[in-house]
């Protein structure tokens, strides 16, 4: 049934949305009923993945069909802003008009929190980073070579 599956669907999100350091929350810009169940998502969200540091996005999709329009960007932004999301941007799937700005922009946001996060920590026989989402990154695995920040060094990817 509908209610089984629903259940069942609650709890297979539930472990994604745990220690998320984002969420994109994307609701189509030609139905205004997609943006009123952005509250929804909003609050499951903080009741099982929350946390203080976690960032969210607002996407209206499908900014390409201004005829068929229900949702105005400035509506669309005043409901990033009252839920005191991160940001705001409408894109077009189809054509691709602002998801590389989109992504680009929320991932340095997450970048920046992360890095923002992370402690320095002398053990006496080395120093490490601490980092509370990712646990302790000992020096050794950090690549000093950027000027501005540091960056844990590319390891093989396990999947």
């Amino acid at each position: 049934t509908d209610a089984e599956y629903g259940e069942r669907y609650q709890t297979v999100t539930k472990l994604y949305y745990h220690g998320a350091l984002g969420a994109i929350l994307v609701y189509d810009v030609t139905k205004r009923n997609s943006l009123e169940h952005i509250t929804k998502w909003l609050k499951e969200l903080k009741i099982h993945g929350y946390n203080d540091k976690m960032l969210f996005m607002l996407v209206g999709n499908k900014s390409d069909l201004s005829a068929s329009r229900e949702v105005r960007w400035d509506d669309g932004n005043a409901f990033a802003q009252e839920h005191q999301m991160t940001c705001f941007f409408e894109t077009s799937a189809l054509t691709g008009q602002n998801t590389a700005s989109a992504f680009s922009t929320f991932l340095q946001e997450i970048h920046r929190v992360v890095l923002a996060d992370r402690q320095p920590f002398n053990t006496g026989q080395e120093t490490i980073t601490l980092d509370s989402r990712f646990g302790v990154v000992p020096t050794n695995e950090i690549d000093n070579n950027h000027d501005d920040h540091q960056v844990p060094k590319k390891k093989s990817c396990p999947c």
